[in-house]
């Protein structure tokens, strides 16, 4: 929005540069004026008020673009720009979503679907042995507690204390593991899980987690930063 409270035909363009919202000041928004086919004729940044001033070399047909970011760019005009003398403006700037939560949201799922992927997460889900929660069915189930988590698994029961959480399966107390490293319980918030697998017994867990046929099954899981908080 243009507001003009000077004498129409100037030289020089003054004005604020202000959200279209709250009506505060937008502190370095870049301002520009070019003339109609979008040519840069001058530059600048508003200041700590949001003020700006422009100037044109020659008379004529100009459009004042303004951007910040966090705002919406905008053009006004046509200013009929002449010799001598100045305009005052006021050109506000509605305010968007920034996109960099949802950037850092995808950045994140994608580190986590590497670590997944190097731990062998993902091999050892083709292998149907034990029950795999990937990180699509978190994002899905929204569990908010660890009995949310393992809900619809047969024979998985979840047990806490102040000492932390233990699941038991099928043939009794499993092993658990957070991000490979072996710990006699869990101290950890659910929002903080990537993925779990549950083996509910001995000769379905795989070797490297101590899978014989003496052991009771395991429980493992894979925290979205590499590195669970154990109890």
């Amino acid at each position: 929005m243009l507001a003009t409270s000077s004498p129409a035909w100037a030289q020089q363009v003054r004005g604020r540069l202000l959200d279209g919202q709250s009506r505060q000041p937008i502190v370095l928004g870049s301002v520009a004026l070019v003339d109609t086919m979008f040519a840069v004729i001058d530059r600048t940044v508003s200041d700590q008020d949001g003020a700006f001033e422009l100037t044109a070399a020659a008379a004529g047909s100009y459009l004042v673009v303004a951007d910040r970011t966090g705002y919406r760019p905008a053009v006004d005009g046509i200013l009929e720009l002449g010799a001598g003398g100045s305009i005052e403006i006021s050109f506000y700037l509605q305010p968007k979503p920034l996109e960099m939560e949802a950037l850092r949201v995808r950045v994140d799922r994608q580190r986590v679907d590497t670590f997944l992927n190097d731990q062998g997460f993902y091999e050892r889900s083709k292998s149907g042995l034990g029950y795999f929660i990937s990180p699509d069915q978190i994002e899905r189930r929204l569990p908010f507690t660890m009995q949310d988590l393992v809900r619809g698994i047969p024979n998985v029961r979840v047990s806490e204390s102040i000492m932390g959480t233990t699941f038991s399966v099928r043939c009794g107390q499993a092993t658990l593991w957070i991000d490979g490293i072996r710990v006699p319980s869990i101290d950890l918030p659910v929002e903080d899980i990537a993925a779990v697998e549950i083996y509910s017994g001995g000769a379905s867990t795989p070797l490297q987690f101590g899978g014989t046929s003496e052991t009771c099954g395991a429980v493992l899981i894979w925290t979205k930063h590499g590195g669970g908080r154990v109890g």
